[in-house]
Formats: C-alpha cells, structure tokens, sequence
C-alpha cells in the first residue's frame, strides 16, 4: 500500500489560545463563556469619577461591570444580571443603600451575593454596623482602589 500522510493539517482553534480559559471562545458561543470568563460585579453608584475608576480596575480583572444608580433596582437586577458581587456606593444615601441591601439579603435568589460598601470616610464603627448588615467587606473610598484583589477575594470568601 501506497500512500503519502500529510503531516500538516488544519490548526485547532480550541487550543490556540495561551489562557486555558479563553480555548474555546472562539468556536462556540462566545457570550455564554464571556459570562463564565468574566463575572459580573453590580456598581450601585450615582458618582461618575469613583463610578469609572472602579470599572477600570475590575475590567483589568476580568470583570464585567454593570452600574445601577436607584438602590430600588439592587435585587432586580442582581438577580437578573446573576451578579458574582456587588458594589455599593454609601455616600450621600446610605439609608436607601442599606436597606437595598437587606432586600438582596432577604431575596432568596440573591442572599448569596456579597456586598462591598464603600463611601469617602469609614471609620470602624461603620464598618462594623454595615457587617451586622450583611455587607462583606466595608471600607472607605480610597481602600477600595488600592486593595480592590484583595478586597474581592475577601468578599467572595464561601462563608
């Protein structure tokens, strides 16, 4: 039998890819492993600077970032957007943010999501407060830029 094997073939896109992660987004439905490759945070925030310094330091993470202003749309959302963690912003409206909070605590869907608070100043008293609330990690503004790995990897801890 003769015969000659053609030794060069056509590439295999599924391992292409350095990120063992990223192999098979090209072939199959890539928003479905754009969902699973990059989770989603919820950003409940009405301040535009702190609102876009976050987004760019999640986006460098791997996180997809969805901003929400009225706290009244934290469960709706959370639960529709199937949030890994939320971002909420206490400056100015801590009252409706907070009680936002008890609602994704009290919601079955979302009483898993964790919650990191953030405002200009957080002494230790607040943070302690907003714990008793639900909120995993609380801290202020400037904490939240420069710890936000760490920040994350504390909330999303399985408790």
């Amino acid at each position: 039998m003769t015969g000659s094997f053609n030794a060069k073939s056509e590439p295999n896109h599924d391992f292409d890819a350095q990120n063992p992660h990223e192999r098979l987004f090209d072939r199959q439905a890539g928003e479905y492993l754009r969902r699973v490759n990059e989770p989603l945070a919820l950003l409940l925030c009405n301040r535009g600077l702190i609102a876009t310094q976050l987004k760019e330091r999640l986006e460098a993470l791997r996180y997809r970032m969805v901003t929400i202003n009225e706290p009244a749309e934290l469960v709706a959302r959370a639960e529709s957007e199937r949030a890994m963690v939320v971002f909420a912003d206490l400056e100015g409206r801590a009252e409706a943010v907070t009680a936002a909070v008890d609602n994704l605590r009290g919601t079955q869907p979302t009483a898993h999501v964790p919650v990191i608070g953030f405002q200009k100043e957080m002494d230790e008293a607040a943070q302690l407060s907003l714990s008793a609330r639900g909120f995993a990690v609380a801290v202020g503004e400037s904490a939240i830029l420069t710890h936000l790995p760490l920040l994350l990897e504390r909330a999303l801890e399985l408790r």
